[in-house]
C-alpha cells in the first residue's frame, strides 16, 4: 500500500515540475504567455548607423532591447527567450522591438 501511494506521488510531483520547468518547442510559455522563445541568426543591419537584430527560423525580425555585448556577432545562431515591449518604439523602423529574458549561443563555432 505504502510503495503504491509513493509511486503515485511521484507521479503527481514529477507531472508538475515537468509541466512548469520547460518552454514548449512552438514557442509558447503556458506560465507566462507574454514571454515566447524561438531559434534564429544574429545579424548586422547597417540601417541608422548600424545594429545587430535578430532573424527568426520563422523568418520573424527582432529588435532586442538589451542584446548582451557577446552575443553582437554577424550570423550568430542563437535561441532566445522574450517578451514583447509594445510600449516602446524605435528609430531603427526594423522588426519588433522585444526583451531578452535569456539568450543562449546554438550549434558549434
Amino acid at each position: 500500500m505504502r510503495v503504491h501511494l509513493a509511486r503515485i506521488g511521484w507521479t503527481f510531483f514529477l507531472a508538475f515540475f515537468w509541466g512548469c520547468g520547460f518552454y514548449e518547442s512552438d514557442g509558447l510559455n503556458t506560465l507566462n504567455p507574454e514571454l515566447f522563445s524561438a531559434k534564429g541568426t544574429i545579424r548586422f543591419i547597417p540601417l541608422e548607423g548600424g545594429f545587430y537584430g535578430i532573424v527568426a527560423d520563422s523568418g520573424e525580425k527582432y529588435n532586442p532591447i538589451n542584446l548582451p555585448e557577446e552575443f553582437r556577432r554577424d550570423k550568430l545562431r542563437v535561441w532566445f527567450l522574450a517578451k514583447y515591449r509594445k510600449d516602446l518604439v524605435s528609430v531603427r523602423m526594423w522588426g519588433q522591438i522585444i526583451e531578452l529574458v535569456e539568450i543562449r549561443k546554438i550549434g558549434s563555432e
